[in-house]
C-alpha cells in the first residue's frame, strides 16, 4: 500500500493498536516512515516509506519470503491445514 492510516494497518495486519503506534514510532524515528494529515479526518495521519523506508522494504521483502519458505518446508506438507487450524483458534479467542 502506498498510503494508509495506522488504524487500516492495524485491521490489515491484525496487529493490536498499541504495537502499530510502537512500530510507527520506531520507523519514523529511523527515517523509513512519514506522516501527513489526513484531508477527510484531522484525527488521523495519514502513513507512508519515504524512499530510504522503500529501500529497505524492498530489500527485507525477498528475506522474509526465503524465512516463510523455510518454515513451511520445515512444517512439512501438514504445514497448511496446522496453520489454518491455528488461525482459526486465534479468530475463536479474539471473540472471548
Amino acid at each position: 500500500f502506498e498510503a494508509m492510516s495506522a488504524k487500516a494497518i492495524g485491521r490489515h495486519s491484525a496487529m493490536h493498536k498499541t504495537k502499530v503506534s510502537r512500530a510507527v514510532r520506531a520507523l519514523e524515528e529511523r527515517r523509513w516512515l512519514r506522516r501527513r494529515p489526513s484531508e477527510e479526518d484531522r484525527r488521523e495521519e495519514i502513513l507512508a516509506l519515504t524512499s530510504l523506508g522503500r529501500r529497505v522494504y524492498i530489500d527485507i521483502i525477498p528475506r522474509a519470503v526465503a524465512f516463510e519458505k523455510r518454515i513451511l518446508g520445515t512444517l512439512g506438507s501438514d504445514a497448511s491445514p496446522l496453520l489454518a487450524s491455528l488461525c482459526r483458534l486465534e479468530e475463536v479467542l479474539k471473540i472471548r
